[in-house]
């Protein structure tokens, strides 16, 4: 057992900023404990801003219900807010301490949920009680069914260890989330070219000064209901079917990633779109960056914004330029006086950052920022 919880201590840490962090875990979590299902759920904070929600074991429909009466029927939740009030993090609880047998088969929250999901006892964690703007609101419970032996001291005492690793490893990803999307707001916000996000379906996630400003003197409106549109319903059309294509980064000919938004041919307002940044703010609904110029014109210098965008070194930006330009990395290592594979060393490095994977895709994206 000690083996098992030192690989999942580990597994805490490692799982911390991943995706979908901790399924995984809770998984041999719920090995480890003897049950049957878990869950654990950051209050008050969306899966779509980083909060965590993973359900294991359970009907996804039932489970769904019972997330919108938790406050009504948890006859658990009740009694552990009667007796102490406030749960402050670390609290570990058990369902057979709080409310008899008889008592809990009489209620709708045995009728409605816990017979339904097999669940006959609870043990539970609050990994987090929302003091602190990184430390969210995150109970976690672990269940075994009514025939099963109840949870032990032991159990408590293993959880509580547990408890203490997911906390840490809780405040390190909100730490490093924030600092991510922060640091690309700053940037967004320095940036002189009129920049938005945008979600797949057109809406405007953020805006900076300069896309705001260009947004207000359209002379037609461009924002209907917050999203983004075209006064031609066909570029509208096609402004959603980039957006689709950029956020699987698939760079597909078939869909234009220059869209005139208003204006005759030549002479219009255009959105050039890439890709997302891997640390763009609401990264998780975001689809594309988006930048807003007068048709004709080079909407500005790609060696700054891919220095700023894409935090790329300054020799790694110049390379995309050069590149761009025309040249090969054979070329730009003669030019720099280095050896060819430190200029491979530093495209490879560019694709990483910029999530293409291949030279032509590379200059797809860079003329999509700077054409």
């Amino acid at each position: 057992m000690v083996d098992q919880e030192a690989q999942l201590v580990h597994d805490i840490y490692a799982a911390a900023l991943e995706e979908r962090p901790w399924q995984d875990v809770l998984w041999d979590m719920v090995r480890l404990f003897d049950a049957s299902s878990a869950q654990m759920v950051t209050t008050f904070v969306p899966v779509s801003e980083g909060g965590i929600s993973i359900f294991l074991g359970l009907q996804a429909g039932i489970v769904q219900r019972y997330l919108r009466e938790v406050a009504e029927v948890d006859v658990w939740y009740h009694e552990l807010l009667r007796r102490y009030g406030h749960l402050p993090t670390g609290f570990i609880y058990k369902s057979q301490d709080l409310i008899s047998d008889k008592a809990q088969q009489s209620s709708r929250f045995f009728a409605d949920y816990l017979r339904p999901l097999e669940i006959g006892h609870n043990l539970g964690v609050m990994v987090g009680d929302g003091s602190s703007d990184d430390l969210p609101v995150l109970p976690m419970c672990l269940y075994r069914p009514a025939g099963a032996p109840t949870f032990t001291a032991e159990d408590d005492a293993r959880l509580q260890r547990l408890q203490t690793h997911f906390t840490r490893a809780m405040r390190v990803r909100n730490r490093m989330r924030a600092a991510a999307m922060g640091n690309a707001a700053i940037a967004l916000d320095k940036v002189a070219t009129a920049t938005v996000v945008l979600s797949r379906d057109r809406r405007i996630l953020l805006a900076n000064p300069a896309a705001e400003k260009f947004l207000k003197q359209s002379l037609v409106p461009l924002v209907s209901a917050g999203r983004l549109c075209a006064t031609e319903p066909p570029n509208t059309t096609a402004l959603e079917q980039s957006l689709a294509a950029c956020q699987c980064y698939q760079f597909d000919s078939r869909f234009s990633r220059s869209i005139r938004l208003s204006g005759s041919p030549g002479n219009g307002i255009v959105l050039r779109l890439a890709p997302r940044l891997t640390a763009t703010p609401k990264g998780s609904q975001a689809a594309a960056v988006g930048f807003l110029t007068m048709e004709g014109r080079p909407a500005h210098d790609l060696q700054t914004l891919v220095t700023t965008l894409y935090k790329l070194t300054p020799s790694e930006a110049a390379l995309v330029k050069v590149l761009s330009d025309g040249l090969t990395p054979e070329a730009f290592a003669d030019q720099r006086g280095v050896a060819l594979a430190t200029v491979k060393t530093q495209l490879q490095s560019v694709f990483s950052k910029t999530g293409t994977r291949r030279q032509s895709d590379l200059m797809r994206l860079a003329y999509s920022i700077a054409q």
